[in-house]
């Protein structure tokens, strides 16, 4: 096993060092999966690999920040994921902050990489630099809407640096559940949500309490007033589609009085009119045309720059396919705010021509750093990557 270690540490000194002369020569996914079989000792690789992944990522100055309004890196999401696994894996937190690679992983939306990030500053970092790095993935997935990530990345690291953020990111993420359960009508999930709240918020109280190394900053954030504004959450949802049987069941459960009030309740739902678009409005898009489905690999170039020019910030995505027995995607749907195409994979994906504009389209979109959503889309990435292709390489990226 020495010997082994010697030889995967020498080689990987070797190919950070070519790295580092001539930047871009030395595919990283490579030397990161070397010194992962190989490598038991990574701290004699810790100041190149601070200096490749500096390089790489295109940070000039370790201690500069990175927020919402700093340009992010002119580089490919690939190259950026196999530079941050890299430092992941070997650690190199005496020569950077994992703070600032976490800002950079957020920026590009490369999450697993930015919690890889925190994992190893969490084992190898110094406690407050760790835990800098916690409070950016955390505050980031919050600060995006992501309130499920939030939630879970808090859980994960509570012992270094998620207490701070772990009640209100479940809080949030209960807020956001409870509206998607009472729109589908399925009430019992509210009281699950309560009890977590509960549960969550006595387990940090109790922390607070009996722990001396809490910080003063922390004992502020904490708002012990979660587990009646969850309660107050849930009855006004409740309320404002008139299911008033279901809170007054829940209100008798929680020992809270609930009455209902005929004029409120018309207010409530006025203001509910007024601000969402309702099913027969033709605003909402009930009698828009469907979008011809696209099987020619010079329409697609068409819509798809047209669909990009027609609004800057996310696009959604959504797939289809003909059962669980089938193979990749049979439709691909792209939307903006203000227009949709869709996409015939199969006819696209049985040519050459068709595989590069897809490649040139679609796993560009997926590749870059523009935001593309999606609900519950795990499959519909996974269906992507299965579809056909004559290509050598797959025109869908594989980290993406």
């Amino acid at each position: 096993p020495s010997m082994y270690s010697s030889f995967g540490g020498g080689a990987t000194q070797s190919l950070l060092a070519i790295e580092f002369n001539h930047p871009g020569t030395v595919d990283l996914h490579i030397v990161a999966s070397l010194c992962r079989a190989y490598v038991s000792d990574t701290s004699p690789l810790e100041s190149v690999c601070a200096a490749v992944v500096r390089t790489a990522l295109q940070l000039r100055d370790d201690e500069a920040t990175v927020d919402e309004n700093t340009a992010l890196p002119q580089i490919d999401k690939v190259d950026a994921a196999s530079a941050l696994g890299l430092a992941a894996q070997i650690g190199p937190w005496n020569n950077l902050r994992p703070y600032l690679l976490v800002a950079v992983a957020v920026s590009m939306h490369l999450w697993h990489a930015a919690e890889r990030i925190c994992s190893s500053a969490a084992n190898n970092a110094s406690q407050s630099d760790a835990e800098e790095a916690v409070h950016r993935l955390v505050d980031s997935a919050s600060d995006q809407h992501q309130y499920r990530q939030a939630d879970a990345f808090a859980t994960q690291f509570y012992d270094c640096g998620g207490r701070s953020r772990y009640a209100e990111a479940r809080l949030m993420h209960a807020y956001d559940t409870i509206t998607k359960v009472v729109a589908r009508r399925q009430y019992p999930l509210v009281e699950r949500q309560v009890e977590r709240i509960d549960s969550a918020f006595a387990r940090v109280k109790d922390d607070l309490e009996e722990s001396a190394a809490v910080s003063e900053d922390e004992r502020q954030r904490f708002d012990s007033s979660g587990p009646a504004d969850v309660r107050n959450f849930a009855l006004l949802r409740l309320q404002e589609i008139g299911e008033h049987d279901a809170a007054h069941r829940l209100a008798r459960i929680w020992g809270w009085d609930y009455s209902y009030d005929e004029e409120e309740a018309a207010r409530f739902a006025k203001a509910r009119r007024a601000r969402y678009l309702q099913w027969g409005d033709s605003e909402a898009g009930a009698h828009a045309p469907v979008p011809a489905l696209i099987s020619d690999p010079n329409e697609l170039l068409q819509e798809f720059e047209n669909m990009e020019k027609s609004h800057g910030g996310s696009i959604g995505f959504d797939c289809e396919w003909a059962d669980e027995n089938s193979r990749g995607a049979a439709l691909l749907q792209l939307s903006t705010t203000k227009t949709a195409i869709l996409v015939d994979i199969p006819a696209l994906t049985s040519t050459e021509e068709g595989c590069k504009t897809l490649e040139r389209t679609v796993g560009r979109l997926f590749a870059g750093n523009r935001p593309v959503v999606g609900f519950s889309c795990r499959e519909d990435v996974s269906r992507l990557r299965q579809s056909d292709c004559v290509l050598d390489k797959h025109w869908f990226s594989g980290n993406a």
